[in-house]
């Protein structure tokens, strides 16, 4: 099996990581790898909202982390929920306040959208400057 070369390799097909890897793909000369750990998204504990509760500490759709103990709680643990499929995060319907602004309403997946179209016109930027 020949290796295959690539200009841009991504890591993670979250919502960022998608549009990132949208963004450079673009591009026709480019080559671009998006990588994802996770599966796929197609199990009906996914697309129904009620499976939910059957995602959260599941390693299949989760990376199980937990933060550190936290004295106000008695030292508890809480579980910090990551996605693991095609979507990352958002297939959990979960959002990260300490990153994320805080929405009323709207399109709740804008702040995901705008962090990778920033990413991608970083990379794009410093691959035109000669980064390729």
């Amino acid at each position: 099996m020949e290796a295959a070369e690539f200009d841009y390799i991504v890591v993670g097909a979250g919502s960022a990581g998608c549009v990132v890897a949208n963004r450079l793909s673009a591009d026709p000369s480019v080559r671009v790898c998006l990588v994802e750990a996770g599966g796929s998204d197609n199990s009906l504990r996914v697309k129904v909202p009620a499976g939910i509760l059957s995602l959260y500490g599941n390693p299949n759709y989760d990376y199980c982390f937990v933060g550190v103990p936290q004295p106000e709680l008695n030292n508890r643990r809480i579980p910090v929920n990551r996605g693991k499929a095609l979507g990352g995060v958002e297939r959990l319907r979960v959002a990260d306040a300490s990153v994320m602004p805080k929405l009323i309403g709207g399109n709740t997946n804008a702040p995901s959208m705008m962090i990778g179209q920033k990413a991608s016109e970083m990379i794009l930027g410093s691959g035109r400057s000669g980064g390729k």
